[in-house]
């Protein structure tokens, strides 16, 4: 997900170009058509590429970390980029409201007049306006504000991440945090520098030069620095270690059943014993104390989610093991009402089979 972040960067810093395009440069009607349009629509898919980038890996972190359940999917790439990609269209449906609705139209403002070497000189300042345009910007403000917000809560959230590969939640403070006061800054300039059109393009390029590159640096430089304090080979280590564990397993497997059918098997089984335990010394020689690190925090986290997983696992045994009592229960009742209802009908079937019941007395009576 680093690419939508540095592509996000990248419209950021275009917008600063489209800022300095006027009509010296385009025609009034592609300005009006084109230039007005782009530098709203680049500057906002911009903000939405980064950060809904970095805050839906983020996320992915968060329910890693939070949701203990075994059987549950990984979540892929393309899962956050269809997050992204909701993102950019909830801002393009505003957008193309706004440019149905209120279009942007240029407007020539005079500011005064003077002479110079017998020629009158008329200074125009040209503007961008609209008539809603107090409505969408708020409209996005709110959205904005919202996804900052859901920003901080993540970084809070996994702010225990040992891991720092995954944790990146002091820099997503930081950049927020930056990115909010450069804005409200930005905004009240350009309010009050309305008039000063070369003070006011200097200040907004600034603050968007500042705030993009800040926010690139607190994301990719920590990891550049991890990348660069590790060994180079430790992916080559990593991948002789797992071959060097695999193969001694199979030889252990190997020896052992070896040592079941042979008599001499022992000193076999002693050799390959003391052979593997030398090749686990020297791999662990050959770990770095950094890479020792990364792989504590790894094991501290998944011995976390186990020990998890195993309340979890409890608890629903002991849910079970209710459950089955109450099914127990309602069997043994059940089996009550059967004896109940089989003794029954088993008077019932003498009472039918007694003399009494057959008429015997009345013969009696009649023989008497």
């Amino acid at each position: 997900m680093s690419s939508p972040i540095i592509c996000g960067s990248l419209c950021a810093y275009l917008t600063i170009f489209l800022l300095s395009v006027d009509t010296r440069m385009v025609s009034i009607r592609r300005f009006e058509q084109f230039v007005m349009f782009a530098k709203v629509w680049i500057l906002c898919f911009g903000f939405t590429l980064a950060f809904g980038s970095m805050f839906s890996k983020t996320w992915r972190v968060h329910s890693i970390f939070t949701n203990i359940r075994r059987d549950k999917k990984a979540i892929k790439d393309s899962k956050l980029y269809l997050i992204v990609a909701c993102l950019l269209a909830m801002d393009g449906a505003v957008l193309l409201l706004w440019a149905l609705i209120s279009p942007f139209r240029l407007s020539l403002a005079e500011r005064g007049q003077f002479r110079e070497e017998n020629m009158l000189i008329i200074p125009e300042l040209e503007h961008c306006e609209s008539s809603h345009s107090v409505v969408f910007q708020l409209v996005f403000a709110i959205t904005k504000g919202l996804l900052m917000l859901f920003g901080c809560f993540l970084a809070w959230e996994t702010r225990a991440v040992n891991v720092p590969a995954l944790n990146d939640s002091k820099y997503i403070g930081i950049a927020v945090y930056a990115i909010v006061v450069m804005c409200a800054v930005g905004l009240a300039l350009a309010l009050i520098l309305q008039d000063h059109l070369n003070e006011a393009f200097g200040l907004i390029s600034i603050f968007i030069i500042f705030g993009t590159t800040l926010t690139l640096c607190l994301v990719f430089v920590p990891k550049i620095v991890e990348l660069w304090k590790t060994p180079k080979n430790a992916c080559e280590q990593q991948k002789h270690q797992r071959k060097g564990m695999m193969k001694s397993v199979v030889g252990g497997r190997n020896s052992l059943i070896n040592s079941k059918r042979s008599a001499g098997g022992t000193t076999t089984t002693k050799t390959h014993s003391t052979t593997t335990q030398e090749g686990l010394h020297r791999q662990l020689s050959l770990i770095s104390p950094e890479e020792m690190l990364r792989r504590s925090g790894l094991l501290e986290v998944e011995n976390l989610r186990l020990h998890q997983t195993l309340v979890e696992k409890s608890n629903q045994l002991k849910e079970l093991l209710e459950k089955v009592k109450e099914l127990a229960e309602q069997l043994g009742e059940i089996e009550d009402e059967k004896i109940l209802i089989e003794e029954k009908q088993q008077q019932q079937k003498n009472i039918k089979k007694s003399p009494i019941h057959l008429g015997i007395p009345q013969e009696e009576e009649r023989r008497q």
